[in-house]
This record gives C-alpha cells, structure tokens and sequence, in this order.
C-alpha cells in the first residue's frame, strides 16, 4: 500500500488517498476509506465507485498517471460502467 500523490500540481491528497497492491498485481484506489477505481496488471480501467464529488477526478486522474494511463473527462468517467469490486477478477 502507498499514498497517492497528486500529479495535477495542486495540494497533495495527504494519507486519505491510498493504492492497495493486490496479489495479482492489480491496483485499488481507496479515497477516504471508500473503493474507487482499481488497474489491472495489464493496465485495464475499471470504476467501482458510484458517486463522484469535486475531488473524485484530481484522485483519479492521478491514479491513472500514476500507472502510466492517460487523465479522462468527467464526462468519460460518467460512462463507465461501474463494476462491484466483489465480483471483479482482476
């Protein structure tokens, strides 16, 4: 597990942003204790998280730099299908 640093140059998220490495090497996002978004090791994008509030995008965006994948919109975020993350094999 690691803190998430922000890419975007704003204020650093601090320890309530964290990635969680699983045994596959897939990458979960937690935001405040909550589920957001994980990369599997191949580098596919899954959103687990329904909501979305001011901060969701910065998050995950700096996720997806992070891991070497390209920022998305709002609007991008909006249309993904959100999976529930105990029925995701990553």
């Amino acid at each position: 597990m690691y803190t998430l640093q922000c890419y975007d140059g704003g204020k650093q998220f601090g320890n309530r942003v964290q990635v969680v490495i699983g045994g596959r090497g897939e990458r979960v996002l937690y935001s405040s204790g909550t589920i957001v978004a994980a990369i599997g090791k191949k580098g596919e994008f899954y959103r687990l998280w329904r909501g979305t509030n001011k901060n969701t995008m910065r998050e995950v965006n700096s996720f997806r730099i992070d891991r070497k994948l390209k920022p998305i919109t709002k609007r991008e975020w909006d249309a993904m299908p959100v999976i529930d993350s105990a029925f995701l094999s990553l």
